[in-house]
């Protein structure tokens, strides 16, 4: 409902719908059969080369293959079939691989954005249950073409299945929205200065380091317990099934309820199942299975609804710079996870003489624990905030804490401007004493084009009057509809002040010390308020 941070595509038509838009879905879902179905085959790979290729290595050592995969994968096929040797896994493999599935499954995930708003966390979840699909089609293929064709003629089926899929992906996604000229680099360092994107971040980093674990081990931790090789093999596809309906069903909810609501429930209850389920599960083959098919559904939403919570809290044309930020972290993790956990099996086995998960489960656990917590920080910072954040303002300037500028965007300004807009709602409280809000009109006009006077902040908690219903915003508003989840604090917009002579972006940094042009709200500074009396406008 917020011009600035509500909704921050509400200035664009998204189409939410259509053939053309669902065509895009079917694009990235094939995008994804063989990018993210692979790394749901991951554990199945794993227990095969310890036990056969690379059976002199060490868990860690091999656990290097997966996470170089995966820190491409995401950072950034399969032509392994003639492998044999270590480093040959880990060219072909791990950098070959990792590259390729990222060049298909990013620009996949980010088309999305260009189609859907309202219901984007249910296409998004539409779309990533190629990934469940292809976790269990590829363990099947491999457990029953590995032994009657070899390991290299079932690679290479793999790769001509998964040049089918990038094919039809690449038929089918299109962007709708232009490129902003002015958005260079892929990563913004700068971003992660924002609170909340840099807890979000951070959850999201947990989350992908402890998903990773689970996906990799639990088909050798199977074996480890003596579960046997075909039951081991088989909980991948049981936990990628699983994950099908939990990649579609939280998103749906998502779009009704909030996208960092049901991201916080999900990383709590597996969080929840990882150490209180397959803790102490042990050789307990229904135990095993229920994990599998639990975590399955719950852990979805780590790959559906988290590029959603960053599209959330991002405009459009910066949500491809802020996601590759984003996951070039997640890729540092998943670097680091198998590793970590193939030395910890190692300290174990030194220890103990046999195979121990403990110490993996354990760090599974306590990651996605961490998770929760900053997804909860981060959605504080997201939702309602009782503070006032800190503005922005220009370097030796005195200011007047009566007035602040606001960034608005058109139509909102002529919204604004019409009456059709009359109440500004936000995620926070401002001052007590700001009176006036000065607009400062994005491009193309880049300019303080008109001020306001405001009355004191309604807010909608239990017992306060509504606001009246004759402005655009105010019935979501006074019924807590979704769109507004979060904006607990509003401000009437009196009277419309034009200025005679608008305040230019570069009139604002020779005269008035500003840099950039204002993101968030900054408090006026006197020097403008000198210039341009906003009595004396019209």
């Amino acid at each position: 409902m917020s011009s600035n941070e509500m909704e921050p595509d509400n200035d664009l038509v998204f189409p939410d719908g259509g053939w053309r838009a669902w065509s895009v879905v079917l694009g990235s879902w094939c995008a994804m059969v063989p990018s993210f179905g692979l790394m749901n085959t991951l554990g199945v790979f794993e227990a095969w080369l310890a036990d056969h290729q690379l059976r002199d290595y060490s868990k860690a050592s091999i656990g290097w293959i997966f996470s170089l995969y995966m820190f491409f994968l995401y950072f950034g096929s399969v032509q392994v079939g003639l492998h044999v040797e270590y480093y040959q896994f880990m060219l072909g493999f791990s950098v070959l691989g990792g590259i390729s599935s990222s060049m298909v499954f990013t620009p996949s995930i980010a088309c999305i954005a260009h189609w859907f708003l309202r219901r984007r966390a249910l296409a998004t979840g539409v779309a990533a249950t190629a990934g469940g699909i292809g976790g269990i089609v590829f363990p099947v293929l491999i457990s029953n073409l590995i032994g009657r064709l070899g390991f290299p003629w079932t690679i290479r089926i793999i790769g001509f299945i998964s040049a089918i899929f990038c094919s039809l992906s690449v038929a089918l996604l299109r962007t709708r929205l232009p490129l902003n000229p002015m958005q260079k680099g892929t990563v913004d360092v700068r971003a992660l200065k924002e609170l909340r994107f840099a807890l979000l971040t951070a959850a999201i980093v947990l989350i992908d380091f402890a998903l990773l674990l689970p996906l990799t081990y639990l088909p050798s931790y199977a074996q480890s317990q003596g579960l046997g090789d075909s039951f081991a093999y088989n909980l991948s596809s049981i936990l990628n099934g699983a994950s099908i309906l939990g990649r579609i069903v939280p998103g749906y909810f998502a779009d009704r309820f909030g996208r960092f609501n049901i991201m916080i429930v999900t990383t709590f209850i597996c969080a929840v199942l990882i150490l209180a389920l397959w803790l102490p599960s042990q050789s307990n083959k229904a135990a095993t299975v229920a994990f599998a098919v639990l975590f399955g559904f719950w852990s979805g939403t780590a790959i559906s609804l988290a590029p959603v919570c960053v599209a959330q809290i991002s405009k459009t044309e910066e949500f491809g710079k802020r996601y590759g930020t984003a996951y070039f972290l997640v890729s540092i993790g998943s670097l680091i996870a198998i590793p970590i956990a193939g030395e910890l099996l190692k300290v174990r086995k030194a220890t103990t003489s046999q195979e121990d998960y403990t110490g993996v489960i354990l760090l599974c656990g306590i990651a996605y624990a961490c998770a929760f917590v900053f997804f909860i920080l981060s959605r504080a910072g997201v939702g309602k905030r009782l503070l006032m954040p800190s503005a922005m303002n220009p370097q030796g300037e005195c200011f007047l804490h009566s007035d602040v500028i606001l960034p608005m965007r058109d139509p909102y300004m002529d919204q604004v401007i019409d009456g059709t807009k009359n109440y500004e709602f936000r995620r926070y409280r401002l001052s007590p004493g700001v009176r006036r809000i000065w607009f400062y009109r994005t491009a193309p006009h880049s300019s303080i084009t008109h001020a306001c006077e405001t009355l004191p902040v309604r807010t909608r908690n239990h017992g306060d009057a509504p606001v009246s219903e004759d402005g655009l915003g105010n019935v979501e508003f006074n019924t807590r509809h979704p769109d507004c989840a979060g904006y607990d604090f509003t401000y009437k917009m009196v009277t419309v002040y034009e200025l005679r002579n608008p305040i230019t972006l570069n009139e604002m940094k020779e005269k008035h010390g500003f840099k950039p042009a204002p993101r968030g709200f900054v408090y006026l500074p006197k020097s403008i308020s000198d210039c341009h009396h906003w009595k004396q406008q019209n």
